[in-house]
């Protein structure tokens, strides 16, 4: 597909006056006007009769969600005629005076939204083309031409602002109106940074919309394919009953917005230069803040599209941030085993998991008379559509912000903050979903995985933000350095550019992130042996070899060593003092103290590079160590006893095992015999407990008397089982993806708590010595340098440095008696335990 079959007529933009349509071969959908709720049903109606009244068409249906009559044909019918019919109707209907639908998002297939972003993209690239000539040619720009740069990016970036500026003429036409301004004007102004980061932030916008575009066009035949019984339900009536809570970019965009009028007020004041009070009111712009959290959501769109999920409304992703609540169905959650028990559908347990990890409040709707005391979960509601729209609205009324999970065509799903919908086939499609997945688990896992993901990009574009207003507002009013306007939004360019990488490159890994294998909810201790080999495929001989190789799974590659280091570095930036350290370096080299800047850079670096040498060096310990330590166990192969190493092993396999093994992976015991099995490092229990081949109806773990499972060790007799799950679908593995989220402790906690004492004193200070200054008669200039420099010596970056040193020496004592030390911040909470607590089954806990 080319370019060109993007591009629809020019007299569409950048104005909606035009009907937009979307044709593939054998069906049309055409856009309708908006149409009010009391009136809906009857044009309907109407519509879909006249239509399905053409020759050749052979049915139509309205979908209230994507505001188009769908209209399948024989091939050659001309949609020019359907869309007279549609025209038509409307005029009689009294509706040709009412708006198309403009709160709702773009028809996934819709050209329009592509080509907008495209001549944006083309506008940065001119801009940028002007600013690089205008440099080449030493063509001094014109001051009013830097600040009507300025105004304009202020105008682009000020969430108020554009607010006011979307509702007068329509959001895409002041975002296409606004970009070209933009880069037209940086472009005069010669400064090219603007329009780089603005063609990199346009770049994942398109590569966005092209993804979504795509995968709507693989799947829509599957989703259209025929029209629903009894009709598709429009959204349920009445609007959220509370504004959607502020996130942690909106909560800084407030605060910036009024930060940066009084930061152009007192600069307009004290300088008596519009220059530099125009560069105090950009310095203040939470670009960096929105920017970063627009890269982390296009990538993501970009990745769940490629994974085959439809974002039918892609600006979901830009809440994951704010999301607190998950509210999920028992249809995707639970299923009825043989015996019509409830049990966990496969990755109902991962999804869960997630949920706990991202600390979302869980809601089940389900029937009162379920037993969910063994689920993570808050609380339930029924599960009927009535009560699960007034419980997202109760929710949301109590100021969460609800993400649903469901399958089928349920109301809550367009009720919800961010509905996700299941698509099975067979059944209606969710329209009223936000993302359309398919009937895995796997693709809602991800979403609901990404929030925590989304809160983490959000907090670091913010501090990204904030470090940039501040070498921004360092260079406007002067410091050691002559501040121009230029200057100031080059350090707030630069803060973007950083945040746009920090976004993209998170996002883009939630996408390419693989969701564990989830176990199989099948009750193999309660099935007779003959059973559990008809559902295995396998027999008492054991598998074929071939047969082995072909349910055999490749392992997961490790990154390169190189990928390994860099990752180890990363993860040692991320403590609590890295914003604080990268603040104070870039607020003294826009002081002019390149000496400082670059001492606690350097220092930032060399702590990183130290600790990720040391993470390094313990992975290829431990790597080394389970070469060495590789077991193999003995299996039956076509009635033959093999040896084999441990990731050869599948489900099916027939093992034999003795007294003292270790049991590589959940096995259902086949031959009666003495057989005591140590299971405290999964249950607890400190006594070996007697094993049976006969089923066992237990509930507990504990008490499944014909099961092994992993990690577990023979104690008594020579066991033959067969297995039944390995690696993450392993019961001990899911136990630990269970698990909830570590508390922060040791160095982080400490060192957090030290920032939020040190930093007010810092900053309180050098403003003390700013304004005494500004009191004695100094100039601005003068007065701004002295104050920076006290309040970036307040920064203890001598500490992380120090900390990791000690840390090191620690592991290097405890390496020559024996003891890998993977991460050294662990070894600061040694030095800090006062209670030391042993159970029956030896285990410490300090």
């Amino acid at each position: 597909m080319s370019l060109l079959d993007w591009i629809p007529p020019l007299r569409t933009l950048p104005f909606r006056r035009t009907r937009r349509r979307w044709a593939t071969e054998g069906r049309a959908h055409i856009e309708l006007r908006e149409v009010p709720p009391d009136r809906y049903q009857p044009f309907a109606d109407r519509l879909e009769d006249e239509l399905a009244a053409v020759e050749g068409v052979a049915w139509a249906q309205v979908n209230p969600h994507l505001w188009r009559v769908v209209v399948a044909h024989d091939a050659g019918l001309d949609h020019g005629h359907l869309e007279e019919i549609v025209v038509r109707l409307e005029e009689e209907a009294g509706l040709a005076h009412y708006p198309f639908p403009s709160g709702r998002t773009d028809h996934p297939g819709d050209a329009e939204p592509i080509l907008h972003d495209f001549i944006g993209l083309g506008g940065d690239v001119v801009g940028l083309g002007l600013g690089l000539i205008g440099r080449a040619a030493r063509i001094r720009p014109l001051p009013i031409e830097i600040d009507v740069a300025a105004f304009v990016s202020v105008i682009e970036g000020a969430p108020r602002v554009r607010h006011i500026v979307e509702r007068r003429v329509g959001r895409r036409t002041a975002d296409l109106a606004l970009t070209l301004t933009s880069a037209v004007a940086h472009g005069l102004a010669q400064g090219p940074l603007g329009p780089v980061i603005d063609i990199a932030h346009r770049t994942s916008i398109y590569g966005e919309l092209i993804a979504r575009r795509r995968v709507w066009e693989r799947r829509e035949p599957d989703l259209c394919a025929k029209p629903v019984d009894g009709g598709i339900e429009p959204p349920p009536g009445g609007e959220r009953p509370v504004p959607v809570p502020a996130g942690p970019v909106e909560t800084y965009a407030d605060r910036a917005w009024f930060g940066s009028l009084a930061a152009f007020g007192i600069g307009l004041a004290i300088t008596r230069r519009m220059e530099r009070a125009v560069a105090a009111l950009y310095a203040g712009l939470p670009k960096a803040a929105r920017l970063g959290r627009e890269a982390f959501a296009a990538q993501l769109g970009r990745g769940l599209s490629g994974r085959g999920v439809v974002p039918l409304e892609p600006r979901v992703l830009r809440l994951l941030d704010r999301v607190d609540c998950l509210v999920v169905t028992d249809d995707v959650v639970l299923a009825d085993d043989d015996a019509g028990r409830a049990v966990l559908r496969p990755g109902a347990d991962v999804l869960l998991s997630a949920a706990r990890r991202a600390e979302l409040h869980t809601v089940l709707g389900t029937i009162a008379a379920t037993d969910t005391s063994h689920l993570p979960i808050d609380e339930t509601v029924p599960p009927d559509d009535v009560a699960l729209v007034e419980a997202v609205r109760h929710l949301q009324a109590a100021g969460k912000v609800v993400c649903v999970v469901t399958a089928g065509a349920s109301p809550a799903l367009a009720a919800a903050d961010c509905g996700v919908g299941l698509y099975r086939p067979g059944e209606p499609p969710p329209w009223g979903a936000h993302l359309l997945c398919t009937e895995d688990l796997a693709d809602a896992v991800l979403v609901v995985s990404a929030v925590a993901d989304a809160r983490d990009v959000s907090r670091q574009s913010v501090a990204l933000a904030a470090v940039g207003a501040g070498a921004g507002l360092v260079l406007a009013f002067g410091g050691l350095v002559p501040g121009t306007t230029q200057r100031a939004t080059t350090a707030v360019n630069v803060a973007a550019a950083m945040a746009i990488a920090n976004g993209g490159r998170r996002g883009a890994g939630i996408a390419r992130r693989q969701v564990p294998i989830t176990y199989d909810p099948t009750p193999w201790h309660e099935l007779e042996i003959d059973e559990v080999f008809a559902r295995l495929g396998s027999s008492a001989r054991g598998l074929s070899a071939e047969e082995a190789a072909q349910r055999r799974t490749e392992p997961d590659r490790p990154p390169p060593p190189p990928l390994r280091f860099a990752r180890a570095v990363v993860d040692e930036l991320a403590n609590p003092l890295t914003p604080v350290l990268g603040g104070g370096a870039a607020l003294s080299a826009a002081a002019g103290s390149l000496a400082d800047s670059t001492m606690v850079g350097g220092v930032m670096g060399l702590n990183a590079l130290v600790g990720g040498v040391q993470r390094l060096r313990a992975d290829r310990a431990i790597d080394r160590l389970v070469r060495r330590e590789r077991r193999s166990v003995t299996v039956v192969r076509d009635d033959d006893d093999v040896a084999a190493p441990l990731e050869d092993l599948v489900p099916g396999d027939v093992i034999r095992l003795r007294a003292g093994d270790t049991v590589p992976a959940d096995c259902r015991l086949l031959a009666n015999g003495k057989v005591e099995v140590d299971e405290s490092s999964l249950t607890g229990e400190s006594i070996p407990v007697v094993k049976s081949s006969e089923p066992s109806s237990a509930v507990l773990v504990a008490e499944r008397t014909s099961m092994l499972y992993e990690g577990t060790s023979v104690a008594a007799g020579d066991p033959l089982a067969v297995i039944v799950a390995v690696g993450d679908a392993t019961e001990a593995r899911r136990s630990i993806m269970l698990g909830t989220k570590p508390p922060e402790s040791g160095v982080e906690v400490r060192l957090r708590r030290l920032t939020a004492l040190t930093i007010p004193v810092s900053l309180a200070s050098g403003a003390a010595v700013v304004g005494i200054g500004m009191l004695r008669g100094r100039s601005l200039r003068q007065t701004l340098g002295a104050g920076v420099t006290l309040a970036v010596a307040a920064v203890p970056e001598g500490l992380p440095l120090l900390a990791t040193v000690a840390q090191l020496g620690a592991a290097r004592r405890l390496t020559r008696r024996g003891a890998l030390v993977r991460n050294p911040r662990a070894i600061e909470a040694l030095g800090r335990v006062d209670v030391v607590c042993a159970d029956k089954t030896g285990t410490l806990t300090v």
